[in-house]
């Protein structure tokens, strides 16, 4: 017997196979996206981890490149080594570095799709390779549930 608003063994199951199609989708889009960038800006950049937070490591012109979102923002900084680029708080300690100015929903940035992380990282290295300190305003595409 089942109480009425509960869900049913067969409605978790088809959650969960739903949840899996999804992330094994994103897995392919984020790769897809991490070699595009490689492709197109000469970089070794690799996805540390795909959600919560969204992470990126890598190199670019010999510096090393640090992405990171999580909760309602979003970062990518450029310095020496990793240890910089990660404790870089601002442009004064990096060769690049941008933080988001939008604040997104209370865990918005954890779960970045891989278009909007593509525009964010995208925006960034064009801004980099432009010879800027900071890419000023990058809008995220807004992602329609």
């Amino acid at each position: 017997m089942s109480d009425e608003g509960s869900i049913s063994h067969t409605d978790e199951n088809e959650a969960m196979k739903a949840f899996v199609a999804y992330m094994q989708q994103r897995d392919q889009a984020m790769e897809g996206m991490v070699a595009a960038i490689n492709a197109e800006f000469g970089c070794e950049l690799r996805l540390t981890c795909e959600a919560c937070p969204v992470q990126l490591e890598g190199t670019i012109d010999g510096l090393t490149l640090y992405f990171r979102a999580r909760w309602a923002s979003w970062r990518l900084a450029i310095a020496t080594d990793l240890k910089s680029a990660v404790r870089a708080t601002g442009q004064a300690e990096a060769a690049f570095y941008h933080e988001s100015l939008d604040k997104l929903g209370e865990f918005e940035a954890s779960w970045l799709e891989p278009t909007q992380v593509n525009h964010a990282v995208r925006a960034c290295l064009t801004a980099f390779r432009a010879g800027q300190t900071n890419a000023g305003h990058v809008e995220l595409p807004v992602i329609s549930e």
